[in-house]
């Protein structure tokens, strides 16, 4: 083995998984997390393994879960260049995606539904899929967006400390449970404006978007305190250390501030969306993701106050709150003139 790894990794692997020694397996754990803390980015994944639980090692070893040690150190192994980590961390996700893939596939063709699919007869048509990625063009680029993000703020977060960075991870598991509910009423919402503008009914459309828009806001508000009132509670299903409770109790009442405006800016750029304006939409998100938030984050960590970098996240929902107004007041504008020309016409 000694071809593939450095001698600390090799012996701590023989000493963990190939002996079944209680004592030398827990005297392997210091020269292991010395090499990993001197560059060993192997040495920083087979610890990873070791605290993840004791499914990833012999029952009797003497180590301890801890989920926030194993997301420091498998991340601390990619960023030294493990190809183990790096392998770990895609075969999880590429895993999840097939299966995600497979369970669609199986819901589509083998459950019934009011429309049958069937690929019989099925031919491509550069119409429609012009169409189709006209409209669905910023949600791919949001998702991808979202990385730049994420990879950009761990960057600035990584000059003030490792925990730092985990609370951000935190952070973004913690939001899902806020955000999933708007984006599913944002799903709902989006064909019932694109039908009735179709349809030439802007009253419609536009009580779909007042409905819609007042109820995320609502759940903003209720996540918002949430992470208000109980943010050591939400932390604790993480079992964080003191720093990590001090930083994270800051970081997602700060945060959540931008759940205010969240909600109608997300519900708002949909309905640009739904009704044949993508770049509005994608502009906003733009500004929301990247050309407000990194900025802000950065300048505001040249303070060297890590407290006050949280304030980008609602400063960059202030900046897309201007830009929805504007975008759906010029939207809604188009509409009525484009459904006006088709009357007289």
């Amino acid at each position: 083995m000694g071809k593939y790894f450095s001698d600390a990794v090799d012996n701590a692997i023989e000493a963990i998984y190939y002996t079944y020694d209680r004592e030398k397996a827990a005297a392997a754990i210091q020269p292991l997390a010395d090499a990993a803390n001197a560059g060993d980015g192997d040495a920083a994944y087979i610890l990873s393994r070791c605290t993840s639980g004791p499914q990833y090692s012999w029952d009797y070893h003497p180590f301890q879960a801890n989920d926030e040690a194993v997301e420091h150190l498998i991340r601390q192994s990619i960023v030294q260049g493990s190809a183990m980590g790096v392998l770990g961390a895609a075969v999880a996700t590429v895993a999840g995606e097939i299966l995600s893939m497979l369970y669609s596939i199986y819901i589509i063709f083998c459950k019934k539904h009011a429309v049958t699919v069937s690929l019989k007869g099925f031919r491509f048509d550069q119409t429609t899929l012009r169409d189709i990625y006209a409209v669905a063009a910023p949600s791919m680029l949001m998702q991808s967006i979202s990385s730049f993000l994420v990879m950009g703020l761990n960057q600035i977060l990584s000059a003030f400390s490792e925990t730092a960075i985990s609370v951000l991870g935190v952070y973004y598991k913690l939001q899902s449970f806020v955000f999933m509910p708007v984006f599913g009423l944002n799903n709902g919402m989006v064909p019932i404006i694109s039908y009735n503008y179709g349809a030439a009914r802007l009253d419609r459309v536009r009580k779909t978007f007042q409905l819609t828009a007042a109820t995320a806001t609502v759940i903003m508000c209720v996540g918002c305190a949430a992470f208000n009132l109980i943010p050591g509670t939400l932390l604790g299903f993480f079992s964080p250390s003191e720093e990590m409770l001090r930083i994270g109790t800051v970081a997602l009442r700060v945060i959540s501030y931008s759940f205010l405006l969240a909600g109608f800016d997300i519900i708002a750029g949909s309905v640009c969306q739904a009704i044949g304006n993508p770049v509005h939409t994608l502009i906003c998100s733009v500004c929301r993701q990247l050309a407000a938030l990194l900025p802000a984050a950065w300048l505001l960590a040249q303070t060297g106050v890590l407290d006050l970098v949280w304030f980008c996240f609602p400063i960059s929902e202030v900046v897309s709150l201007v830009l929805s107004i504007l975008f759906l007041r010029k939207t809604m504008r188009a509409a009525e003139s484009r459904i006006a020309a088709l009357g007289d016409a």
